[in-house]
């Protein structure tokens, strides 16, 4: 009923070179172009399949896929690469094993990203940003919903809140209905920034689902109880289980000279969770060798 993911690295294939996050300096981009691209594209699709095929080994079924999937890639389209017919292929592989073992992957695009944004060339290009990945989770042949999530943060208050969800909420329509259909937000790990409450203002406006953050619940922006909250962010959801995040801070339990927004390598704290179908994605710095300690811990 509750199944765990982790996110974008696994440091236990690392050593072996597996890796899916491979990408270039702009330099040398601007010297190889897409040609390099795309061969580290396709490694990386290759390595990709490779910490799917361990993760249902070891029966872990959520994984978040890192944003470097394509080197520079809003800079081109897909099928100009020259190993784009190899690329596509592994692509299709990895959408039928996900499909037949029910896995569920999902993406995490960068704080760059900020639809409320006053400044139109930032607008631009997340929006630009955003449509990449969701034409990725096309290619991976992955559902046209919250199950292939694209989650980011809502941005900067700018001074008000109000005119940021208003901006928000006007841009919101300008995504495609795939990308729309795969979006979903989570609250802030900073007291002046956006809370649950916050929004569930967006959700009712445009129906975006709210990831709730129990870290940053912790450290950030409150709009009731940890229960009301979580409760809250869930109802977003629909009919769709829901994604939450977890993790502690590093300041409290590893390391006291660092702020309390930092996530820690393991887990030390657990929150009582319902008895509803839930994928909870563990952001420990130790990644998959955090889920499988914890998981052998709670078991």
């Amino acid at each position: 009923m509750h199944r765990y993911g982790y996110a974008c690295l696994n440091l236990s294939l690392r050593e072996e070179g597996i890796t899916s996050n491979r990408s270039i300096q702009l330099k040398t981009f601007m010297e190889e172009g897409v040609k390099r691209c795309g061969e580290l594209a396709l490694q990386n699709f290759q390595d990709l399949l490779k910490i799917l095929k361990w993760n249902v080994a070891n029966d872990i079924y959520v994984f978040r896929m890192t944003s470097h999937l394509f080197p520079w890639g809003t800079e081109y389209k897909f099928p100009d690469l020259p190993q784009w017919r190899d690329i596509r292929s592994v692509m299709s592989e990895i959408g039928k094993y996900s499909a037949t073992h029910g896995i569920r992957l999902s993406f995490h695009p960068g704080p760059y990203n900020n639809l409320a944004s006053p400044d139109a060339k930032v607008v631009k290009n997340t929006i630009r940003e955003l449509e990449m990945h969701s034409s990725i989770m096309d290619y991976l042949e992955q559902p046209e919903s919250r199950m292939a999530k694209i989650n980011i943060h809502l941005g900067g208050t700018y001074g008000s809140k109000d005119t940021a969800i208003k901006r928000f909420v006007n841009t919101f329509p300008k995504l495609s209905e795939a990308c729309k259909a795969r979006f979903t937000l989570e609250n802030d790990d900073k007291e002046s920034m956006y809370s649950v409450a916050d929004l569930y203002r967006v959700y009712e406006a445009v129906g975006v689902a709210i990831v709730f953050d129990g870290h940053h619940w912790d450290v950030g922006a409150k709009s009731g109880t940890y229960q009301d909250d979580f409760l809250t962010a869930i109802s977003t959801w629909g009919d769709t289980t829901p994604t939450v995040h977890w993790s502690n801070s590093r300041k409290l339990y590893e390391d006291s000279s660092v702020k309390p927004q930092a996530h820690s390598d393991w887990y030390y704290k657990s929150m009582t969770l319902p008895n509803i179908p839930l994928d909870i994605m563990l952001e420990s710095k130790k990644k998959d060798l955090a889920l499988l300690k914890l998981r052998k811990e709670l078991k």
